[in-house]
């Protein structure tokens, strides 16, 4: 039985007001859990993969806070084309998601190099909150927004 016999069934039976069959669309909503789930996990282990690479290849770059918030800025800003470009795709929003949380680390490292981590921890808290409160005005993603908010949070506390 096909979808149409069904429709011209469920016709002549007087279930539904016409034989025709109405269109589909396809949603996120129809991948299984566990698809989403492990596209989510693939995407977190290819942005941690991402960050060993440029990590091994500009490792000298890690020693200065310039160079962090550059490579920072440049993760965020990717990780935001990304959201925008394909939001749907659970595998690229949880890799954008992951490199942006890189770059949130290599953000509040520099920030830490340029303010100096023992001289002044409260500065340095408050910066990385700020952070995420533009991150939550940046990212068009709610997952991101919702994890920004909580790191905002404990930097405060």
């Amino acid at each position: 039985m096909n979808i149409e016999s069904l429709f011209t069934s469920l016709h002549a039976l007087g279930r539904v007001s016409s034989a025709e069959v109405p269109a589909m669309t396809l949603t996120r909503d129809n991948s299984p859990w566990y698809t989403r789930a492990l596209m989510g996990g693939m995407g977190w282990l290819g942005g941690l993969l991402v960050l060993g690479f440029v990590g091994a290849i500009v490792s000298g770059l890690f020693d200065s806070a310039a160079a962090l918030l550059v490579m920072a800025v440049a993760l965020f800003v990717g990780s935001a084309a990304i959201y925008r470009h394909s939001p749907h795709n659970d595998f690229a929003t949880q890799f954008a998601l992951a490199a942006s949380i890189c770059g949130q680390v290599m953000m509040a490292v520099a920030i830490g190099k340029m303010v100096g981590y023992r001289s002044n921890d409260a500065t340095v808290a408050c910066l990385v909150a700020l952070m995420q409160v533009v991150l939550v005005w940046f990212m068009p993603n709610y997952l991101h927004r919702f994890l920004s908010t909580l790191f905002a949070v404990a930097a405060m506390f």
